[in-house]
């Protein structure tokens, strides 16, 4: 029944569905590829023979289009970009000026009134002398505006360096510092031991062994800082000394023995005086005759630092004289504390009196069951009779004395002194 309803049966569409059908099939044969008719790739290789064209007729434009575009400029070059700029306009600008003078200097085919030649240009070329006056002011004007440009410099930031001559040295000793600092006006130096410079090459003296941690501050001209830290290790130097044992004048074949209290060394040399040496630690030495002889001792430690001690007549006929009074009489009214003066003639402290004041000294006291009661490590400090704050018993004392004088020769002595309580 369907079949034989429609089959007679013959649509027509409208006219405005074949319209758009038709632009429908244009478009799709325009995204075509057809040698014979005029599509999309005819198109593209339109527009780039028309850019590579535009591309090749103006590279100036392109290349200044690509500078301002793609390369960052400083104001530097932004500043020298318009000065170029300028002197060209001024070049054109001045070529222009002369070709305007030159033609009302002399123009063609017309005569000027010689006797007012300013009456007779403005009579004949007046927009001419007009524009050479605009072109002069704009001139100058130009010339202005380029003196003024402001011209501003790039501040480079400091870097601080040094150097040293010595980054390990004993003590004492003298370091050069050399400043190696760029883009820097004043400098700033921290020692590490409280000593300060603002000296651009300083010179330093370490007086103590230690490790120092030394700081140089470059600044610049906009005070920008920068720091740079090195170390620098100052060595200790040995300690040297030594003592002479000897029973009796050197010479004649007696031996003299040396003995070595150097700390912080580990090679030694020995000058005997007498054309004799030695590397041992404690080495003895017969002299061959009697004389003045000076020992000196030199002492190398493991950094290489060296230090030396000499005595000099180390064999002097007489020795010093030590002398102790047997009795003294302390001050009843309580403790002085001992110190006297050699000068001062008394007998409220117990000393020794010496015809020379030895580099060591010690002095001790002690009661008749043989407690110490009394030390002192001072020459000008005596016993003053008091054993903490209270006056000791009458009765008799040991003294004992030890040291050593200036030659390196030790002595110890001791004897026995009586304390009475009656002035």
């Amino acid at each position: 029944l369907f079949r034989r309803g429609f089959s007679d049966f013959n649509p027509e569409p409208r006219a405005e569905a074949w319209q758009k059908l038709h632009r429908k099939l244009q478009l799709r044969n325009f995204m075509r590829f057809h040698p014979s008719s005029f599509n999309i790739f005819y198109t593209g290789i339109f527009l780039a023979l028309a850019i590579t064209g535009i591309a090749l007729l103006s590279p100036k434009q392109t290349k200044n289009q690509q500078t301002t575009t793609d390369t960052p400029v400083t104001q530097s070059s932004e500043r020298a970009v318009i000065r170029s700029n300028n002197q060209q306009i001024n070049k054109s600008t001045d070529q222009q000026i002369n070709t305007l003078s030159d033609q009302l200097s002399n123009p063609s085919g017309n005569n000027i009134n010689m006797g007012n030649p300013i009456s007779a240009l403005n009579e004949q070329k007046p927009d001419s002398i007009q524009s050479l006056d605009s072109l002069r002011t704009g001139h100058a004007l130009s010339q202005q505006k380029e003196e003024a440009l402001p011209t501003q410099e790039i501040q480079l930031s400091p870097i601080a360096l040094f150097s040293t001559d010595l980054s390990h040295a004993c003590a004492p000793c003298q370091i050069q510092f050399k400043n190696n600092s760029i883009n820097a006006i004043s400098w700033e130096w921290s020692f590490g031991d409280g000593g300060s410079s603002e000296a651009k090459n300083p010179t330093y003296i370490y007086d103590e062994p230690g490790t120092y941690y030394v700081n140089l501050t470059a600044i610049a001209e906009d005070y920008s800082i920068c720091n740079h830290t090195e170390e620098i290790t100052i060595h200790p130097a040995p300690e040297v000394n030594f003592s002479i044992d000897v029973n009796s004048t050197s010479g004649d074949g007696q031996r003299v023995y040396f003995y070595n209290y150097t700390r912080g060394a580990l090679a030694y040399h020995w000058d005997f005086g007498d054309g004799g040496t030695s590397d041992q630690r404690d080495p003895s030495w017969i002299y061959e005759k009697a004389g003045n002889y000076s020992v000196k001792l030199r002492a190398i430690s493991e950094y290489a630092c060296a230090d030396s001690m000499i005595i000099d007549n180390a064999f002097s006929e007489e020795d010093p004289k030590i002398l102790f009074p047997n009795v003294f009489s302390p001050n009843l009214n309580g403790s002085t504390g001992g110190y006297y003066s050699i000068n001062e003639s008394n007998n409220d402290v117990f000393h020794p009196y010496l015809t020379e004041e030895p580099v060591e000294y010690q002095l001790r006291i002690f009661n008749r069951h043989g407690n110490l009661i009394f030390e002192s490590n001072e020459l000008l400090k005596g016993w003053d009779g008091y054993y903490r704050e209270e006056l000791q018993v009458q009765g008799v004392y040991i003294w004992k004395i030890r040291g050593k004088y200036a030659n390196g020769k030790s002595f110890v002595k001791m004897g026995d002194v009586t304390l009475l309580h009656q002035p």
